[in-house]
């Protein structure tokens, strides 16, 4: 399992070197599907947190403050960020490095990224108020309860029996 940040920063990345746009919320929406991806494909979540349900659908919140500093702008680089070194027990600044991904993990995202250009930050909103995870706590979510969280199974089951959702295997 990846560090969540190592394979944001892959995705923003990705983007950059592709010239397609990303902002702090597409970014969030395309590490959801890309969670759905795995977990449709047999695979675990990719990432060491959960998906919480947000005003505007699924966010892994540490990605979430990482990148916030663009605001509703587009990302236009890779910012460094801070790690807990548990070793020396205290936080240091941590540069993104794309070779501690695989290639195949690089190339998987680098398509993944290609077969979603065209959905613009706020089609991906709308589509995952659809999903019956979002949905079913919509109310909650409106009334400003936090730390709601998608489930893995739930998740999985909501794409398979509804592969049209699978947005990742066509272009849009």
């Amino acid at each position: 399992m990846l560090e969540s940040m190592d394979i944001a920063d892959y995705f923003v990345l990705s983007s950059l070197k592709q010239n397609i746009e990303i902002n702090n919320l597409k970014l969030q929406k395309l590490l959801y599907y890309f969670y759905a991806m795995n977990l449709v494909n047999g695979n675990e979540n990719p990432f060491h947190e959960k998906f919480e349900k947000w005003q505007y659908g699924p966010v892994l919140p540490s990605v979430y403050h990482s990148y916030k500093q663009f605001g509703g702008y587009d990302i236009v680089e890779v910012p460094k960020h801070f790690r807990f070194n548990s070793r020396k027990d205290e936080f240091e600044s941590y540069q993104f490095d794309e070779s501690i991904l695989s290639e195949n993990i690089r190339e998987s995202i680098d398509a993944f990224i290609r077969n979603l250009s065209n959905y613009g930050p706020f089609d991906l909103v709308e589509k995952t108020h659809s999903h019956d995870e979002w949905k079913k706590d919509e109310p909650l979510i409106n009334m400003g309860i936090k730390n709601l969280e998608y489930d893995d199974v739930a998740t999985k089951e909501f794409f398979k029996d509804n592969p049209e959702e699978q947005i990742w295997t066509s272009q849009s």
